[in-house]
């Protein structure tokens, strides 16, 4: 049961006006368009919309007001709140992803997320809410997962986050990480002690279900693929060779053969892609191409619904358009 005079701020008996004034204030404030870096925000922003719905209808709110906040009141006593961190699982190797999760009760604002020098957030952090029984009460449970890599072996730690609830501010324990060291993906018998490769995926809605805003659409996710220092050189090399190809075949194919820059490049990228899996393939190493691909973690986001590249949030430019049109040049 939701205390709508609690989240809008204000006190049984203010007028309409009063109402709709702290909606708009309060809507501004959480749009989840205007807080980026906030991952909450948008869950305050639709119990805002919630309980503006019901306390601006006269007649819904006279209801509300009979009934469910009379109980609200005179049954819920003080709640002793909770918040607490977990990391999942906490020994792993270098680059692999584990979840961590952030657990509070009731109605959290202002969450700061912990320092996190040595890992990088590779996605945009989820947020699932449910009710549960704490102290002889029902109270809403928050769970905040952010997916995290670790950039380095060691034990790494993850700093204390900190939250304000019912205006009290409540910090999480620090939190170590034993990260052991990986094997290169692209080359065989050789540790990952170079450049991890990044590979973005995106998610991709069913027809019916793409959110409104344009924002909600670039949901990307970064895996970090394992890569020792001799393959990222010559990834680097073949990236070269195919921009170079791709330019020598826009000047030099249509002077030559006066074909059009178009079929110029595509022609010099072909040729230079060509002598670039020559060189892999006399070096034993594998194409950033292919092998990002089927490594088993990107599969498994695959299975969910992720498709390969960065979502551009253009709707009718979906699947793995960017990731192959950004392949043919790098």
């Amino acid at each position: 049961m939701k205390d709508y005079y609690h989240i809008m701020g204000l006190e049984p008996g203010v007028t309409m006006a009063q109402v709709r004034s702290k909606w708009k204030e309060l809507a501004r404030r959480y749009h989840p368009d205007h807080n980026p870096d906030d991952p909450l925000a948008e869950s305050h922003f639709k119990d805002v919309q919630e309980a503006y719905r019901i306390l601006s209808d006269e007649v819904q709110r006279r209801r509300y007001d009979q009934g469910a906040l009379d109980q609200l009141w005179s049954e819920v006593q003080p709640v002793n709140h909770y918040f607490f961190a977990r990391c999942e699982p906490t020994t792993l190797r270098c680059y692999e992803e584990i979840n961590l999760i952030f657990t509070y009760s009731g109605l959290g604002r202002v969450f700061r997320k912990p320092e996190m020098t040595d890992f990088l957030i590779t996605g945009s952090p989820f947020v699932s809410q449910r009710m549960v029984l704490h102290e002889g009460q029902s109270v809403r449970e928050t769970e905040l997962t952010y997916v995290i890599a670790p950039l380095k072996t060691g034990n790494l730690n993850i700093g204390k986050a900190s939250i304000s609830i019912n205006h009290k501010l409540f910090d999480s324990e620090p939190i170590t990480v034993f990260v052991q060291s990986n094997q290169c993906r692209f080359s065989n018998d050789n540790p990952a002690d170079g450049e991890p490769y990044k590979l973005t995926l995106h998610f991709e809605y069913l027809p019916g279900e793409e959110p409104f805003r344009m924002s909600e659409l670039k949901k990307n996710h970064v895996i970090l693929v394992p890569r020792s220092k001799i393959a990222g050189i010559f990834h680097r090399i073949g990236s070269g060779m195919k921009l170079v190809g791709t330019i020598w075949g826009m000047i030099k194919l249509n002077q030559e053969f006066d074909l059009n820059l178009l079929a110029g490049m595509a022609a010099g990228n072909i040729l230079a892609g060509f002598n670039c899996y020559i060189l892999y393939a006399i070096a034993g190493i594998k194409p950033k191409f292919s092998a990002p691909s089927i490594y088993p973690l990107a599969k498994e986001y695959r299975e969910r619904g992720y498709f390969l590249g960065e979502s551009k949030g253009i709707p009718f430019i979906t699947g793995n358009f960017w990731y192959y049109l950004g392949r043919l040049f790098l």
